[in-house]
């Protein structure tokens, strides 16, 4: 309700280990070898990921999901 407390603080929702992963996602998938594997629009998502990353703003739910996503796509590409 409006004006009531949250359960759990806003930094405590996200663990550090998640802004760690979503980091190191971020970082492979920036990599030339990776990076040119992403289409226009995966591209552009990765580097908006990072902006908000480094502004030290969390993903979403839907964020956090895509990035896997994509991660999981080129990690397997690769081989």
């Amino acid at each position: 309700m409006k004006g009531e407390r949250p359960l759990f603080p806003k930094d405590q929702l996200v663990s550090e280990e998640t802004r760690k992963r979503w980091s190191e996602r971020v970082e492979y998938l920036l990599e030339d070898e990776h990076a040119s594997r992403l289409n226009d629009w995966e591209a552009g998502f990765v580097q908006d990921i990072e902006k908000r990353i480094s502004d030290g703003k969390d993903l979403t739910l839907a964020q956090s999901s895509k990035l896997n996503q994509i991660y999981h796509r080129i990690d397997e590409a690769i081989g």
